[in-house]
């Protein structure tokens, strides 16, 4: 009886930290939309130049600037347009980081075989599209690069720590549901023979 009431504990404790993962993969999403919408105006607004026309107002050429930092303008249009992939990248990521809490919640426990294989995905996707973004970033640069005669490199770094965490878990999920799905059995036949030992008794 205590273990079933710490093990409820426990449970509801998962279930709330679910919650607000859940919650924060969707404020990550949207904010990375966001800003994903915002790199594409200055790519833009930068390109076209009319970019200027905003700073004219305040006494301020957007040329002047860059001209201070050693910079031109296509360069800023290419990080822009680079930035742009890897923020929708994590976006991505943060979309199907907000769909694994929702399937957990809706199940009421992290440890089912569905979940495991949800967090394996989870796992590889999490590698797999910042990888691949971040390539595609580096191709478009050099592009880009080569067009406006840019001699800039530009790096684009990612980290593989979340994705990895996300794989060592589906195992340990999958084991978690092995062990539910085996504790489920034992109360099932328990329940069998408890009617039949009733039987003998009225015998």
């Amino acid at each position: 009886m205590m273990e079933e009431v710490l093990m409820s504990k426990s449970l509801k404790t998962v279930q709330t930290v679910c919650k607000v993962c859940k919650v924060l993969a969707e404020i990550a999403f949207v904010l990375f939309v966001v800003i994903v919408a915002l790199m594409l105006a200055a790519a833009i607004f930068t390109g076209t130049g009319n970019f200027d026309a905003l700073l004219l107002s305040g006494g301020v050429v957007l040329d002047d600037m860059l001209q201070q930092t050693g910079v031109t303008q296509d360069y800023m249009v290419a990080v822009f347009v680079c930035l742009t992939i890897i923020i929708a990248a994590e976006a991505v990521v943060a979309k199907f980081i907000n769909v694994y809490f929702k399937h957990e919640l809706k199940a009421g426990t992290p440890f089912t075989f569905e979940g495991a294989k949800e967090m394996l995905r989870l796992g590889i996707i999490t590698i797999a599209v910042p990888i691949g973004a971040s390539l595609a970033a580096t191709i478009v640069f050099d592009i880009m690069a080569a067009g406006s005669g840019l001699d800039s490199e530009f790096n684009f770094e990612i980290s593989l720590g979340m994705g990895l965490m996300f794989l060592a878990l589906s195992p340990l999920l999958k084991y978690g549901a092995e062990l539910r799905a085996k504790a489920q059995l034992a109360e099932e036949k328990l329940a069998e023979v408890k009617p039949a030992d009733s039987e003998e008794d009225n015998l």
